[in-house]
């Protein structure tokens, strides 16, 4: 879309594309002050609005969703171009989300844009929260902290994928009510999703990018000189070599 509010340059539309979390049947849902996460595109790095429509007949039952740094002030970037976190407002209604951009346009999940979406369940199940993955990216065995609420309760765990697919995270530590450590596990790259487990019941699910393994091997470009006698010094070039450990770091002639 390009008009002259937008200085006549293009702007999308906001296509909302997912949300999490989800129950057996596919259906968005948790209580009323639950952490919720809209993914799609065309949000805009501004924050608009999230409301949750109730009866689409009528405008009565229409509640205005509020953002998670009034619960957590760690939670930053709850607004993204791709991804939106929100809490369940207090008295909201089963029925459809709409997103408002800042841009003033907006999409729900009631319409034909983007893929069909049941209707947001309210329902009394209290789930922890996740509002941000700092960072939201990295490579095998890399360290990432996770902040939420809610996080308090047994059988704790921090996952990587689905309910019904999924790989623990290693190292996790450091839990309290609003913040847990991990490390990034053995998976496979690409785009993924990060969430946790409390007391039974899982969280909404946060984006995370699986860096490829493979760019942090160490590559030798060339070796000068490239020949020469038993104990003359050469030099390796290349990348990724990391800093030296006694006992780990070597060189072999094969």
């Amino acid at each position: 879309l390009c008009s002259s509010e937008d200085n006549c340059t293009c702007v999308g539309t906001p296509l909302i594309a997912w949300i999490s979390p989800l129950d057996a049947s596919s259906t968005p849902n948790g209580a009323p002050g639950n952490f919720i996460t809209i993914g799609g595109k065309y949000f805009g790095q501004t924050a608009g609005q999230v409301v949750f429509l109730g009866d689409p007949e009528t405008n009565t039952d229409d509640k205005l969703a509020s953002f998670p740094d009034s619960v957590n002030p760690n939670c930053a970037n709850f607004w993204q171009n791709d991804q939106i976190i929100v809490i369940v407002p207090s008295g909201a209604v089963d029925g459809p989300i709409k997103v408002v951009a800042a841009n003033k346009k907006e999409d729900m999940t009631d319409n034909d844009r983007g893929p069909h979406i049941n209707d947001f369940d309210v329902n009394d199940l209290k789930r922890p929260g996740l509002c941000l993955s700092d960072p939201d990216s990295g490579f095998f065995a890399d360290k990432f902290n996770l902040q939420g609420n809610s996080f308090a309760g047994v059988s704790q765990g921090v996952f990587f994928g689905t309910e019904k697919a999924s790989t623990t995270a290693n190292n996790i530590s450091n839990w309290t009510n609003t913040s847990v450590d991990a490390t990034v596990p053995n998976i496979a790259a690409g785009r993924n999703a990060v969430f946790i487990n409390a007391a039974g019941a899982s969280s909404n699910s946060l984006k995370f990018k699986i860096e490829d393994n493979s760019l942090k091997d160490p590559a030798i470009d060339y070796i000068e000189p490239p020949q020469g006698p038993a104990g003359q010094y050469v030099t390796i070039y290349g990348r990724n070599f990391g800093l030296y450990e006694g006992g780990k770091s070597m060189v072999k002639f094969y």
